[in-house]
């Protein structure tokens, strides 16, 4: 029995390998057959197709055609044989040769020179040439509006004289200049202007080299240096002359200066030298220590300095003269000393909630997942044997009653048989047998997906059919006990 397709199967332009067009001795009834369809008639061994038989009829006639084939008719129309004539030499059906005769008129004209006229004849062609010759004389030009101008004419003697073209060379006022030395042999010379007026974009692959001195390079619009310096320019003397580096460097007064580490509780700096911050060291503005121990600040409690915590000078002092109202603090006391968790019973709505404090010391709780909205980590008293449900408990979960079982298609397992029938082979499953999915209901088939695979793990399509206890899988041909295996699973 071939395999049942109820759709269309698209094979998304992959190729169909090894396939064998179906075979029959006859024609297929009309009530049987679908224009397009084909078949090999092993009668004809030839492969034909359901076609329409044109010229259409009203209601429509169809017929089983071979496909390819020679020449069915050939008929040659020599209605018109003025120029070539094309006879059949042999029969107008099957093997079809034609001949192909010129029957153009000769004439005395030798063979090399002669030419098919449209007369069906053969003539030489009628010379046309006019002997002309030309020269190409440089002229002034014919004036252009807005631009200076040369001409290039070409001009003709012999059977006519005259101008017949000229090119006309135009530079626009303030950007090319046109020259000439005109008659023959002259010269149009093209050069820029002294002035020039660019009005669009001007690209150069090269440098801008400026030689007149005193002048003023003017812009209508922003100047962009795409990423590259300005070099060599001068100090600025004019409030929106541009300023160097070094010109805007030399005016920065009072800025940071980061000195060094300290240990805010002895105020010991950290570059080895033993020297003490708060006693033993000068001090300005602008300089800039950085907490790597923690402590109170010139040993006041109110100030608890934390690892990390700046220190920035703003006012001067000698050595043993300073004190904590000399300096600005930056970030003192604002991050966490210490951090403390907790896991707590039953969840609030939050997962992790802190105490009061929200800096210095601080306490957080984690609370346990309580159901639905009450997020937090997994409770305890879970087994592996149980699941965590939404309602925040433990549970062992519920057999759902879809099982799944790999069955050999080998006929010596007790719930295979296996029959042979018109060259097609039936592996039948009982899939009822405790062996298979132990003790489920009636219909038990008709509720189990199959799936059939190779040795190799290859899924392959053969005519699967159900009835209440039995999956009958059939192939055409006779593949040997365990050459296939079923994947089956029991949703009912």
């Amino acid at each position: 029995m071939a395999i049942n397709f109820l759709n269309t199967v698209d094979l998304n332009k992959n190729s169909l390998d090894n396939a064998r067009i179906q075979n029959l001795g006859a024609d297929p009834l009309a009530s049987s057959s679908s224009i397009g369809q084909i078949y090999y008639s092993t009668t004809a061994q030839a492969l034909k197709v359901y076609n329409e038989i044109l010229p259409a009829t009203v209601p429509k006639t169809y017929e089983w055609v071979e496909v390819g084939g020679g020449v069915e008719s050939l008929i040659a129309d020599n209605t018109n044989t003025t120029y070539v004539d094309l006879t059949p030499t042999t029969a107008s059906t099957g093997a079809v040769t034609i001949t192909a005769d010129l029957n153009a008129q000769d004439d005395t004209a030798a063979a090399a020179t002669r030419f098919l006229s449209k007369g069906n004849t053969w003539a030489v062609p009628v010379d046309t040439n006019t002997q002309e010759t030309y020269t190409l004389p440089v002229s002034a030009g014919t004036a252009v509006a807005g631009y200076t101008v040369a001409d290039i004419d070409l001009t003709a003697a012999g059977a006519t004289t005259g101008i017949k073209s000229k090119v006309t060379f135009a530079g626009k006022d303030s950007n090319i200049a046109i020259t000439e030395t005109a008659n023959n042999n002259g010269i149009v010379k093209i050069a820029l202007t002294t002035d020039v007026t660019i009005d669009d974009n001007l690209s150069l692959g090269g440098e801008i080299s400026q030689t007149g001195a005193g002048l003023e390079n003017k812009f209508v619009s922003p100047l962009n240096m795409t990423s590259t310096k300005i070099t060599s320019l001068a100090d600025p003397t004019a409030a929106q002359d541009a300023a160097t580096k070094a010109y805007v460097d030399n005016l920065v007064e009072g800025g940071l200066t980061f000195k060094d580490g300290f240990n805010a509780t002895s105020g010991e700096v950290d570059d080895g030298s033993g020297n003490d911050l708060y006693t033993d060291i000068d001090i300005a503005v602008g300089d800039y220590y950085v907490a790597t121990t923690a402590g109170n600040f010139y040993g006041n409690t109110a100030i608890p300095l934390t690892v990390g915590d700046s220190v920035i000078c703003k006012a001067d002092a000698v050595a043993g003269a300073s004190d904590e109202n000399d300096w600005v603090i930056v970030q003192g006391d604002e991050g966490v000393v210490d951090l403390t968790s907790g896991n707590g019973a039953v969840s609030t709505g939050n997962a992790i909630t802190s105490n009061a404090s929200a800096r210095g010391s601080v306490t957080i709780q984690s609370f346990a997942y309580g159901g639905a909205a009450l997020v937090g980590h997994v409770p305890s008293s879970g087994t592996d044997t149980t699941f965590l449900r939404g309602d925040g408990s433990w549970a062992v979960p519920v057999d759902t009653g879809a099982i799944g079982k790999k069955v050999s298609l080998n006929s010596t397992l007790s719930y295979v048989s296996v029959a042979d029938s018109g060259g097609v082979r039936t592996f039948s499953i009982d899939v009822s047998s405790a062996s298979v999915f132990g003790s489920v209901s009636a219909n038990v088939a008709k509720y189990t997906k199959c799936e059939v695979i190779t040795a190799a793990g290859e899924t392959v399509y053969a005519d699967i059919a159900r009835t209440a206890s039995n999956l009958n899988i059939a192939f055409v041909g006779t593949p040997a006990d365990g050459a296939y295996e079923v994947l089956l699973t029991y949703v009912g």
